[in-house]
């Protein structure tokens, strides 16, 4: 799980390059919206960045039901 967040913390430092956040403070509990931050836009560069990085093809309801860092990973470790 841990590499799989790291992809994520890439993605995201991709999207929100003026952020200062580190990776150390990405944990599986960190909200996506809340947290990050990420309003609808940012949501969808972070959906497009997963699915390029990981090779797979999200569904919207899949989508709607991150929650959370640990919840994308768990998908991706599950799916991807």
């Amino acid at each position: 799980m841990e590499e799989i967040i790291d992809e994520l913390y890439e993605i995201y430092k991709n999207i929100e390059q003026d952020s200062e956040l580190k990776r150390e403070d990405v944990t599986p509990e960190l909200r996506i919206k809340e947290d990050l931050g990420l309003n609808s836009i940012g949501l969808l560069y972070l959906v497009m960045g997963i699915e390029k990085a990981f090779c797979i093809s999200l569904k919207n309801s899949s989508i709607e039901s991150f929650i959370t860092i640990g919840d994308v990973a768990k998908y991706l470790e599950e799916n991807a």
